[in-house]
C-alpha cells in the first residue's frame, strides 16, 4: 500500500489503511506499508503491519511522483527477496499512471495483482498509445482529465489492472 503512512496524520487515505491494519480479520495476510519520511529511514511496525519509510526529496510536485516510484520499486524488491507468492500492490492514490506499464510487465511476470484505487477528485490517465508525451500527460493532468487519454479510471471505484 503506498500512502503518507501510518498512524494516519491527515485523514483520507491514512485513516483508511489505519483501520484496515487496525482491525484485519485474516492473520495470513501481512501488510507492508509505504510512508513518506522527513529522514527517519528505519522501518517499523504498526497494527501488525511493515512500515517502510520512502524519504522527501524535496523536489516540488514531482515529489508525489517519485514518492510513488520509490515506494513501487521497493515493494517488487521485498516481493523478489522475500519470494512472497500471491502478492497484491495496493496503490492508493496513483501518481505514476503513464509510468506503471514498465513496472506492469514486471509484476504480471512475478505473479503480481495491482490494484489502483484513484484519488479522490482526480481521475487517472492510463496511457494507451505507443509512445505518450509525457510532458503533455503532465502539463494536462491537473486541468484537462476528462479529454485527455481515451482509457480512464473514474474515482472511487477500484480498479484491477
Amino acid at each position: 500500500m503506498v500512502q503518507n503512512g501510518i498512524p494516519a496524520k491527515y485523514g483520507g487515505f491514512e485513516t483508511f489503511v489505519e483501520k484496515l491494519t487496525a482491525h484485519q480479520s485474516n492473520k495470513n495476510l501481512k501488510y507492508h506499508v509505504a510512508c513518506l519520511s522527513n529522514g527517519i529511514q528505519e522501518n517499523f511496525n504498526h497494527n501488525d503491519a511493515d512500515c517502510f519509510n520512502i524519504s522527501n526529496k524535496n523536489i516540488g510536485p514531482a515529489n508525489a511522483i517519485y514518492y510513488d516510484l520509490a515506494a513501487l520499486k521497493y515493494s517488487l524488491k521485498e516481493i523478489v527477496e522475500n519470494r512472497y507468492e500471491g502478492a497484491i500492490i495496493y496503490i492508493l492514490a496513483c501518481r505514476i499512471g503513464p509510468f506503471i506499464g514498465h513496472y506492469k510487465k514486471q509484476m504480471k511476470k512475478l505473479g503480481i495483482t495491482l490494484m489502483v484505487n484513484p484519488d479522490g477528485e482526480c481521475e487517472i490517465i492510463w496511457a494507451t498509445r505507443q509512445k505518450p508525451d509525457f510532458m503533455r500527460v503532465y502539463a494536462a493532468w491537473p486541468f484537462h482529465l476528462n479529454l485527455f487519454l481515451p482509457v480512464m479510471v473514474r474515482c472511487g471505484r477500484f480498479h484491477r489492472f
